[in-house]
């Protein structure tokens, strides 16, 4: 079988008959409420872990921007390794991702802090 792709690509002799389909088994938490879309869940995990990789991202930069001073200020260093810190811990706590009230939470607090860290870069 051949498959024609957008770009006008294709790919040659794709064996469709190997791949087993399998059902998937997605379940919403607990806290799902009927008028709840999967895309609220979807929209509202995407933009807090986008907004935990830009605080992430900027800090690191600033780290290092203030590292790289000759006399660099150790309490600003202290600072943006903190704020580096607790968005990892964050965005890696599987937790903070199954429910939609603790995600509106980490992006009502932490849309301020990112954007309060873009006006330094």
């Amino acid at each position: 079988m051949d498959v024609k792709l957008v770009t006008g690509l294709s790919v040659q002799g794709l064996n469709t008959h190997s791949v087993k389909q399998q059902p998937v088994n997605f379940t919403l938490p607990q806290e799902h409420n009927s008028s709840d879309s999967p895309l609220d869940w979807y929209g509202l995990t995407e933009s807090s872990r986008h907004v935990l990789n830009a605080i992430i991202v900027i800090t690191s930069r600033q780290q290092l921007l203030e590292e790289a001073k000759e006399n660099p200020d150790l309490q600003k260093i202290a600072h943006f390794e903190n704020q580096y810190e607790e968005a990892y811990d964050l965005l890696n706590d599987s937790e903070n991702f199954k429910s939609l009230k603790r995600m509106r939470e980490i992006l009502d607090t932490c849309t301020s802090v990112l954007q309060a860290l873009r006006q330094l870069a």
